[in-house]
């Protein structure tokens, strides 16, 4: 009888929706050291609240129990979720400061009490990022080259958080693969990271415009974010898995995806051998990158098809495979779909300009170069040192002068 009751209350509060959260507000991006303020709005619609959980990669830190007076709030040791208990509440969970074990998944948890007892969660990421403290660096550059030298160089950047991806350009076009050297990327003792690029080219006359060469490397610092959507066939029938293992699952629990979050649609009930699994996946994010994976391997481009709903333009992303009887073997088959969006934070880059030594000398002094820009001259003359050259322009100057002071006198 109290089985039934509480299944009637249930399914009425299925109907009216008696719980929800309006929006879960987690800064996308932090930098180090910073302070963040997690903010819960949530609409009980006329049930009494149990308590509000947060949690950090499905790990509790903090709760409130309105009931538990004179202190609702508690907090529980999480290395990196560091909470104020006394500027957080009922809708609020403050954090004094942020390191690098702050990134991760942050949920907020909504409890009623008896008798619909239901649970409601919605899930953010964060990201903490530290920027370098010195800019990119070129290394290896010489004072003067010969044509057809060899230029070797190095690009270097400082350590950060997400590391650096350098690339190279030669006069504003992306250097060929061929010509780069990739390095390993170094990480120290506080967990950042510098990457480092070399560029290997020769000083022919193809590459000089107007007798310049411009080389340029730059960086921009990105935020990969990523989130999934899980379905699993076991032999043969489909069962939903999309939460995290790392819950005590219930009947009565339920999460709300965000807008960022992947739905995947056409799983049937149940499949046969050699029937096609013909399944979707979508997102209401424009900007964002699907990618399936089937037993977390990523799927060949063979198996899927990519279009775009026409009436809210949303991305989609459909899987095709045959269904063999080695699928049914194994003891589930996981579908998993994952969005992934990308956050630049910050730009850098450092230029490198190589002049020949024909160009007049008013040309280079009146380029308006950035600061951060370096010269060198290529003596593109032979042997002749730029010393020599120079004497040898101005001794004709001379001469030439006076051949046309004689022929006026």
């Amino acid at each position: 009888m109290i089985e039934k009751q509480f299944l009637r209350e249930k399914n009425k509060c299925f109907e009216s929706v008696c719980l929800r959260i309006n929006r879960f507000e987690v800064p996308p991006a932090v930098a180090k050291g910073q302070s963040v303020l997690l903010h819960c709005n949530f609409d009980m619609e006329g049930d009494e609240l149990y308590s509000v959980k947060y949690y950090k990669d499905y790990v509790e830190f903090y709760r409130y129990l309105p009931l538990e007076e004179p202190r609702p709030g508690q907090r529980f040791k999480l290395r990196g979720a560091y909470v104020d208990v006394m500027r957080s509440n009922s809708t609020h969970a403050f954090l004094t400061y942020t390191d690098l074990h702050s990134d991760g998944m942050y949920a907020c948890e909504i409890s009623t009490e008896g008798p619909s007892y239901r649970t409601v969660r919605s899930e953010q990421l964060l990201k903490v990022y530290v920027l370098p403290k010195e800019s990119l660096r070129i290394e290896g550059s010489e004072l003067s080259y010969d044509l057809n030298d060899k230029i070797n160089l190095s690009c270097k950047s400082g350590y950060a958080r997400p590391h650096a991806t350098l690339h190279w350009l030669i006069n504003d076009h992306m250097a060929q693969p061929h010509q780069l050297i990739e390095y390993p990327i170094e990480t120290n003792k506080d967990g950042l990271q510098r990457s480092q690029l070399g560029l290997l080219m020769y000083a022919t006359p193809n590459f000089f415009n107007r007798g310049q060469l411009a080389l340029r490397c730059t960086t921009t610092l990105t935020l990969v974010y990523e989130f999934e959507a899980v379905e699993y066939v076991i032999a043969g029938s489909a069962r939903n898995k999309s939460h995290r293992s790392s819950y005590s699952w219930r009947k009565d629990w339920s999460i709300q995806p965000n807008r960022e979050t992947p739905i995947i649609k056409g799983v049937k009930q149940s499949y046969n051998v050699n029937e096609v699994l013909n399944v979707n996946c979508t997102t209401n994010a424009v900007e964002a990158q699907l990618k399936w994976y089937v037993m977390n391997v990523e799927v060949n481009e063979t198996n899927l098809i990519r279009y775009i709903n026409k009436e809210s333009g949303a991305l989609i992303l459909g899987l095709r495979i045959q269904m063999e009887r080695k699928h049914f073997q194994i003891e589930e088959l996981k579908l998993r779909c994952v969005s992934i969006f990308h956050r630049n934070i910050a730009e850098f880059h450092e230029n490198l300009i190589i002049r020949t030594y024909n160009q007049e000398i008013l040309e280079a002094q009146s380029s308006n170069v950035e600061s951060n820009s370096h010269f060198i001259y290529l003596a593109q003359y032979g042997t002749y040192s730029g010393l020599i050259y120079l004497i040898k322009i101005l001794v004709i100057l001379y001469f030439n002068q006076f051949y046309i002071s004689f022929c006026y006198v």
